[in-house]
């Protein structure tokens, strides 16, 4: 509930539109979650979706890019074209894709050292103010 509050703050900072929140993920109007929002899971529409397949073929049929974190194998994210129109998924920090999501393109963070992943809400972000900065 902590790390989809911040995600909700950090998607209303980078300007986005909405956020989709699949079944089995954290519950967004909990306390934890409100409270880690500051506010944004107020201000921002949340869309509550129990097919997550279901909505990425309607997103597909709608023209609309989508893209997932991957923790390896994706294109970097400072190479990754975003269009005028994005969906970030994002997943649990096993690092572990959806079935749904394999069809979306995957983006891969790309770090230094030994690190294995990034947090949840740290890779959000990171991809969230990227896809806001649109088509380059």
């Amino acid at each position: 509930p902590g790390n989809l509050g911040a995600l909700a703050r950090c998607a209303e900072a980078a300007g986005a539109d909405g956020l989709i929140i699949a079944g089995g993920s954290a519950r967004p109007f909990t306390p934890k979650a409100l409270r880690g929002s500051m506010g944004s899971l107020l201000r921002l529409p949340v869309f509550e979706i129990d097919d997550l397949g279901a909505a990425v073929t309607e997103l597909e049929d709608r023209g609309v890019l989508q893209c997932a974190a991957a923790t390896r194998g994706g294109t970097l994210l400072d190479g990754f074209q975003f269009g005028d129109r994005a969906v970030v998924w994002l997943t649990g920090e096993t690092g572990a894709v959806h079935e749904e999501l394999e069809r979306v393109s995957p983006i891969t963070i790309p770090m230094a050292g030994e690190v294995e992943s990034l947090n949840v809400t740290v890779a959000g972000a990171l991809m969230l103010f990227a896809a806001a900065r649109g088509p380059r």
